[in-house]
């Protein structure tokens, strides 16, 4: 398996870059928006189906996101459950797992260190690439993909009014 690491520090504090992280809505906001990103379906461990951005993702929370990376085409969807959510005064995490999307392994960590006034953000990712894609370009695209987010993640805290609202 291959392994993925990106970290940050964000100037906010552990409960509030939580609380971020803890909606569909935040979800949104650190996918780029020029992939079109929707969330399709949130689905809660004990209640029905919904879309509701921002309720609670709980430990067994199904998500079906999709994107568009063309202005054209066909959207591309992703699965995931959150198997394991945990929060303490001075570290949280939360892992996601892929139940079905383009890789055909997906572990993802994501944890959250307090640090005086400031919080560490982590990504750790476990992944592996699809028959006959090399490993190499998975990364590049990791690597791009996590630059953005973790860039997304300071400017939400930094300032909030430039930032752009998925709807």
């Amino acid at each position: 398996m291959a392994q993925f690491h990106k970290k940050t520090a964000v100037d906010a504090s552990l409960k509030s870059v939580w609380e971020f992280h803890s909606t569909g809505h935040g979800l949104l906001q650190l996918t780029p928006s020029i992939l079109s990103p929707r969330i399709d379906r949130i689905k809660p461990p004990n209640g029905p189906a919904h879309a509701d951005i921002s309720q609670t993702l709980t430990e067994g929370t199904k998500i079906v996101l999709s994107v568009q990376p063309a202005v054209v085409g066909p959207r591309i969807t992703w699965e995931t459950e959150i198997t394991e959510r945990n929060y303490t005064e001075d570290q949280a995490h939360f892992i996601d797992i892929a139940t079905n999307g383009l890789l055909p392994v997906w572990k993802h960590r994501h944890q959250f260190i307090a640090q005086d006034d400031t919080t560490v953000a982590i990504d750790h990712i476990t992944y592996e690439p699809p028959p006959a894609v090399p490993t190499a370009f998975v990364r590049a695209g990791l690597s791009i993909g996590f630059v953005y987010r973790h860039h997304r993640l300071r400017s939400v805290f930094d300032a909030p009014s430039s930032v752009p609202d998925h709807k």
